[in-house]
């Protein structure tokens, strides 16, 4: 009986130091987007650190984006979620209230706070008051900025990136942009972004020619000659499918037998749909809605030629790159484009087209396209782009060299083994 209160009292104090010696990191956010699961994940398990996420619920009122649960980052995800209230306004101003977070700010112990809370936020202000009033290091984890920007908007935004001890902005052009304001270089951490990469390299590994043939026939595709194009995202206005359904009638009228495949949902569905009974493309669009199921939506990415976004891209360039397939997008103004932009490279991983010029966009989809798509010399690039860049496992380096550099050397955090 002794020697077993003993044993457990030995345990218990062991796990107590081993605690208290956990370096203790709360990242703060408006919700969790579902992609991020997989990156909040693995930071979740670094080992010596205690990382918990305080962040709300609000599954209709992200735009439109796919919210995580509760239930997606439970126990089997490995997230240590604190769920908060969100209240969201009407006024941009003031885009949301967290009194959750203010209190963990307060209250809770923590090394570090990393904060992916938009300034148009009273709480997110506070919060980041209260942290550096604690003496907390602050690092901001944005996008920053996607293109060069003027007024008094920026500059506020500009005086709270200052007082972070480490930034970790999506891309290349956001660093720059900061360095021209004047940045510390070492406080600059280009962090890049990510989906489940683990589980779209088992799509891809799985995946064999007998695969890519059936699901190219199921969408129209079964002649030698038949191409396959893909868009991955909302249907709305400013995406401007109606202009990539036109080019595939003048294709079709040209002899050329090019079959499309939309993946999501949104307000135009209904009127690209009669556009493509109206152009005769009722056999060659397909319409195929909202779907988050990777092994279905890897495997219609990898039969594609190409991935075609005639407006703003974002994380669809990373979702295509993985499976091997060049992105097609238009040369529109910077700043509507995310960061992910940068993965697509002229000639390298995809090409562009000029915005909203159809001869273009035409043309371009037939030189990738025909006489041999592009796809079977860029395939091995777009791969590689996203292998060493766009990853979990490279964010999460990224993430230990910016906590380590506002940290103390009695509390920095050794990077995992299976790094060089």
């Amino acid at each position: 009986m002794i020697n077993s209160f003993i044993l457990n009292l030995q345990w218990i104090i062991k796990k107590s130091l081993l605690y208290m010696n956990l370096i203790k990191v709360v990242h703060f956010r408006a919700v969790i987007e579902h992609y991020r699961v997989p990156i909040l994940r693995r930071l979740s398990k670094i080992p010596g650190i205690d990382f918990t996420v305080y962040a709300g619920d609000n599954r209709k009122s992200f735009h439109e984006q796919q919210v995580a649960t509760a239930r997606d980052v439970g126990k089997t995800e490995g997230i240590q979620w604190k769920k908060i209230k969100s209240f969201w306004t009407r006024w941009p101003v003031l885009m949301f209230w967290q009194p959750g977070a203010i209190k963990a700010a307060l209250k809770e112990p923590m090394d570090a706070a990393i904060f992916s809370l938009p300034f148009r936020s009273l709480s997110g202000i506070l919060v980041r008051l209260i942290c550096y009033i604690r003496g907390i290091p602050v690092v901001e984890w944005e996008q920053i900025v996607t293109h060069r920007k003027r007024g008094l908007k920026i500059q506020c935004k500009m005086l709270w990136y200052r007082k972070a001890h480490a930034i970790l902005p999506y891309g290349k052009f956001a660093r720059n942009y900061l360095l021209k304001q004047g940045f510390q270089k070492n406080r600059i951490f280009v962090v890049g972004n990510s989906l489940d990469y683990e589980v779209q390299i088992a799509v891809r590994k799985a995946l064999t020619e007998k695969d890519q043939k059936a699901c190219r026939e199921s969408f129209g595709a079964s002649n030698p000659n038949d191409r396959l194009v893909f868009f991955s995202g909302r249907l709305n206005k400013q995406k401007r499918i109606d202009l990539l359904i036109k080019a595939l009638a003048r294709l079709k009228k040209g002899g050329r037998r090019v079959f499309l495949v939309l993946i999501g949902e949104g307000r135009e569905s209904e009127n690209l749909k009669s556009l493509s009974r109206e152009m005769g493309l009722e056999d060659h669009v397909t319409f195929l809605g909202a779907n988050y199921d990777e092994s279905r939506v890897g495997k219609i990415i990898f039969s594609c030629d190409l991935c075609v976004v005639p407006h703003a891209v974002g994380l669809i360039a990373v979702h295509s790159l993985v499976y091997g397939v060049p992105v097609l997008t238009s040369e529109v103004f910077r700043g509507d484009h995310g960061l992910e932009i940068e993965a697509v490279v002229e000639g390298i991983t995809g090409s562009f087209f000029q915005d909203n010029d159809l001869d273009d966009l035409l043309n371009k989809m037939e030189a990738m396209l025909y006489p041999i798509p592009s796809r079977i010399r860029m395939s091995e690039n777009c791969q590689n782009m996203i292998d060493k860049a766009y990853t979990p496992a490279r964010q999460e380096r990224i993430f230990i060299k910016a906590l380590n550099s506002c940290l103390p050397l009695n509390k920095q955090i050794e990077m995992p083994k299976r790094y060089p």
